[in-house]
């Protein structure tokens, strides 16, 4: 069965519904996949009843952020409790850190523009990206996502999120599963031991081992590998995001032979 556990929608940053979502899914063959917005479980209900009379196999998920020693790393989330309180209060921590940086870029750009104009600013959810962005773009700031980024490298707020101890002992706290996004993202090439062996003795539970970030084989192996010589889960995904980057729906190509579904199964979604 080909699997996708890693794709976005319009809740966070990605073009599509969740209608838009299935319908591409099932074009693409795949049997089993999640929504991992990110820092946002608001998809949720929506993509519970898009799924109604479909053939599809659904866990649901979600892409947090932390940061680790300076950088920004994301966390995907598998089953979590939508009820569980500490949870719900978690992610409504991180949204805010992304909210409250829309308005401090818009503030360090002033009098390129203004915050005034950026709170009068009506984001439209189905081009893609977020509302700092798209605002930027369409004042003719920034004409890319990498323009973007460039200047918040320069701009002196900074968005802090929950450091990876809090995250994951909350996510476990809420029946969830815990599997580092891309790890390539953030060492390419493979990334090092030291950071691999931190997050696992927090208590991470797997590697998404097959991602567009990891570009041969032999860096595929290398996180395959720790996961086997650790008792790690392997997962994989295309982190699509409906045309707004350029990546594909179920590319890498991964299947349920390739990943730990006997123990990603428990976290399917059950009508």
């Amino acid at each position: 069965m080909k699997i996708d556990l890693h794709m976005h929608s319009y809740h966070s940053d990605g073009k599509l519904d969740c209608k838009g979502l299935i319908k591409e899914i099932k074009e693409a063959g795949i049997g089993l996949f999640s929504l991992t917005d990110h820092d946002t479980t608001n998809g949720l209900e929506e993509m519970k009843k898009a799924l109604i009379g479909e053939d599809l196999l659904y866990i649901p998920g979600v892409e947090i952020a932390t940061k680790y020693e300076g950088k920004e790393f994301h966390l995907l989330v598998y089953g979590y409790d939508e009820t569980n309180e500490e949870f719900i209060e978690l992610i409504e921590e991180i949204k805010k850190v992304r909210t409250d940086f829309d308005i401090e870029i818009v503030k360090y750009l002033d009098p390129k523009v203004t915050l005034e104009q950026f709170l009068a600013y009506e984001d439209d959810p189905y081009i893609g990206g977020w509302p700092s962005l798209n605002f930027l773009k369409e004042m003719g700031v920034v004409e890319t996502i990498y323009d973007y980024f460039d200047i918040a490298d320069v701009c002196p707020a900074k968005m802090q999120f929950p450091n990876p101890e809090k995250i994951i002992t909350i996510a476990h706290k809420s029946g969830a599963t815990i599997f580092m996004a891309h790890p390539s993202s953030n060492g390419p090439g493979g990334l090092n031991l030291e950071t691999l062996d931190y997050f696992r003795l927090l208590g991470l539970d797997g590697l998404e081992c097959y991602s567009p970030y990891s570009k041969t084989e032999e860096e595929v192996k290398y996180y395959v590998d720790y996961c086997n010589k650790h008792n790690m889960k392997q997962s994989g995904g295309s982190d699509y995001h409906g045309g707004f980057v350029g990546r594909q729906l179920g590319v890498p190509h991964v299947t349920s032979d390739d990943i730990s579904y006997e123990y990603l199964k428990q976290f399917i979604w059950k009508r």
